[in-house]
């Protein structure tokens, strides 16, 4: 996560004491109704107060409301309100006798009504025990101790900005403004991204492609600065975050065991396509393309997956959108300041994802082992049993012709309990009876194994009936029989050799 913007403590150990003491004595303004509050403190002899103040009476000093009978200079002056006193110390620590002490210190004569002692430290449990005891026992009716975390709570108010900024130089005002302004540039850079991307505000389906550029960058459209870490890169924007917009960085064919917590993958082929792999056609990217897939194809299906990296461009990092683009990447141009985050993007995380699951988040427990080769051998040889067509039921046929659709995508499954597919190895194909030229219906075996019925159906990958068994073997099956299962695909007479 991003750290938080936020501002450090107040060092009020920078304060002479009589600036200090002018600190606490406008906190206090707004504390009590005052009738006066004086700055005793600044000029010496001041008898142990820093600040004396008088609260304003309850009573009314208005002369009509004199009884029959009673004198005017009877009736208590209307500047004989409570009187408290306010003492401010800067020191660094006070423990429980200091500030015994200094209630002592300043009640040497008349007993206040009430009480502040205000210092720029942490009271423990005892200092203020020993305060709340020292007062009680003078007969002080209210008394406060303000220490650095009171102090700190009462700059940070709103009303109190003015003094925030004239002692420290500090002003949350003018933060919250650039708060409210850095807010309203990510809210225009959401919608102009956006209604660039999907046309208006509410729709997430897409696979649009981005250029994402460094803000400080003079080199564009030539060659990058680094081919590592370039200073613009193509991505493929795929989702919507409510704090940004996140794109397809890589995508690898992988292995995964999820039971095991491991998987491996092979990043010598990206899957997220570019500009510049549209460029026309490459024979050594062809062929190694061709290669891995050979490999990952044949996976049992409970294990192939694809290792998909993603990341997240705030919306308040996008400093500019160009939503058109120029003649070398007709598509939205997105600049952020890649110092700011070493990069564009403020978050990234990586999934195993495999077709028809929930994407499994590569966290600390899963390893990575050696599964794929080292050096990729090349194809393997297919053979297309052109002579042998296959009698399949007509939903199992069905399936294999609508092997596109999202029905099927976890792939399509035969049975047997005979030998009628003995002749099929991993790799081979074979015609659905029934097919015409015209629309030739291949089967090609990627992945067989034996299993018991209850092995096979205890598999909690994917989702696995016993009636797609008995419906395929024409009979009913107890859990000890052994069936022999093939993973297959739809396939097309270019697949095999010749």
């Amino acid at each position: 996560m991003a750290v938080m913007r936020t501002i450090g403590p107040l060092h009020f150990e920078d304060l002479d004491p009589h600036r200090f003491e002018d600190l606490v004595r406008d906190l206090a303004y707004d504390f009590r109704d005052w009738q006066t509050i004086e700055a005793v403190g600044r000029v010496g002899a001041d008898e142990g107060f820093d600040v004396r103040a008088r609260e304003k009476p309850l009573y009314s000093d208005d002369t009509e409301d004199i009884e029959e009978g009673e004198e005017v200079g009877t009736r208590p002056s209307p500047m004989d309100g409570n009187v408290w006193m306010i003492q401010c110390k800067r020191e660094k620590e006070l423990g429980p006798k200091r500030v015994e002490e200094i209630i002592n210190e300043g009640m040497t004569g008349m007993i206040p009504y009430g009480y502040i002692l205000a210092a720029p430290v942490n009271f423990s449990k005892k200092a203020q025990d020993a305060f709340r005891a020292a007062l009680r026992a003078k007969g002080v009716m209210e008394f406060y101790l303000w220490g650095k975390g009171e102090l700190e709570d009462m700059l940070l108010q709103p009303k109190n900005d003015r003094l925030l900024f004239a002692f420290f130089g500090i002003s949350l005002a003018t933060r919250r403004r650039s708060v409210a302004t850095t807010i309203r540039a990510a809210i225009s850079s959401k919608n102009r991204i956006t209604k660039a991307l999907t046309g208006d505000t509410s729709s997430r389906d897409f696979q649009n492609p981005i250029l994402v550029r460094d803000l400080h960058d003079s080199t564009y459209p030539f060659e990058a600065k680094s081919k590592d870490r370039p200073d613009w890169r193509e991505y493929v924007a795929r989702d919507y975050h409510p704090l940004g917009l996140i794109a397809h960085l890589h995508k690898y064919y992988a292995y995964l065991d999820k039971a095991r917590k491991e998987f491996d993958f092979i990043d010598e082929l990206d899957l997220v396509t570019r500009q510049e792999d549209r460029g026309g056609y490459d024979e050594a990217k062809e062929r190694l393309k061709r290669k891995i897939e050979d490999v990952w194809d044949f996976l049992p299906r409970d294990n192939q997956a694809h290792l998909v990296m993603d990341g997240m461009i705030a919306f308040e990092d996008m400093q500019i959108v160009d939503d058109k683009g120029d003649s070398y990447y007709q598509m939205p141009h997105i600049f952020v300041d890649f110092t700011q985050n070493g990069g564009p993007f403020r978050w990234g995380w990586e999934n195993l994802t495999m077709d028809g699951m929930e994407p499994e988040h590569l966290s600390a427990e899963y390893k990575r082992i050696r599964h794929f080769p080292k050096r990729l051998p090349e194809p393997r040889k297919k053979t297309l049993h052109s002579d042998t067509p296959i009698m399949l039921d007509q939903e199992t046929s069905r399936l294999l012709r609508n092997a596109h659709t999202y029905e099927t995508k976890h792939g399509i499954t035969f049975f047997s309990v005979d030998d009628r597919y003995d002749f099929l190895n991993v790799g081979d194909g074979a015609p659905i009876s029934g097919s015409t030229r015209d629309d030739a219906l291949i089967a090609q075996v990627t992945h067989r194994y034996s299993a018991s019925v209850s092995a096979y159906l205890a598999k909690s990958n994917r989702s696995r009936s016993r009636s797609e068994i008995e419906r395929q073997v024409g009979r009913e099956v107890s859990d000890e029989e052994v069936v022999i299962v093939l993973e297959v695909r739809r396939a097309y007479p270019w697949r095999f050799d010749d």
